[in-house]
């Protein structure tokens, strides 16, 4: 999964704490966008190991749970 500790080391002090920190306004942010609050976070943690390399943060913007870049099933289905 990862090359070295320091791959971790660095995806667990710069993401995974601050997310980890504020779960509750993850988790709430995630409800109020109609998002299941373990899949969304699953999503999160999936994507932000695969882009641990990446110089660029712009692939963050897709990552926000009002981005139309969630995957359909981490939507909560409402009834029309």
């Amino acid at each position: 999964m990862f090359n070295d500790a320091s791959g971790f080391q660095k995806i667990y002090l710069a993401y995974l704490v601050p997310l980890l920190w504020k779960k509750d306004s993850v988790t709430e942010t995630a409800k109020a966008n109609n998002l299941n609050p373990f899949c969304y976070l699953e999503f999160l943690l999936t994507e932000l190991m695969e882009h641990q390399e990446d110089t660029s943060q712009d692939f963050l913007k897709n990552l926000l749970p009002w981005s139309n870049q969630i995957p359909e099933i981490c939507k909560i289905k409402t009834k029309a």
